[in-house]
């Protein structure tokens, strides 16, 4: 938005220099919206790998660290249940 000056010694139309842009927060937004999804994916998929020691500190006497880093996991899959079943594939798949 431009303003219009008017100066007392002549009638001439002097406008302001346009203000800085402002940071847009959008691309902000969505490159942190990629590095959750990222992340949460590597989380998921790190399951694999780690089944035998989750099941250990789960079920037996393991490291009780590891049990609660995959609690979250465990629970969610057992709420539902086409994430239990593609989790239990890809487990099987690991083992």
């Amino acid at each position: 938005m431009s303003t219009v000056i008017k100066t007392s010694s002549d009638s001439q139309e002097v406008e302001p220099t346009a203000p800085a842009e402002k940071r847009k927060p959008v691309p902000h937004l969505i490159a942190l919206i990629e590095q959750l999804i990222i992340t949460f994916g590597v989380y998921v998929l790190s399951i694999g790998p780690m089944y035998w020691p989750w099941y250990n500190a789960k079920y037996v006497e393991g490291p009780l660290i590891i049990a609660a880093f995959y609690e979250p996991l465990w629970l969610l899959a057992g709420w539902v249940p086409a994430i239990g079943d593609a989790l239990n594939w890809y487990c099987s798949f690991w083992v």
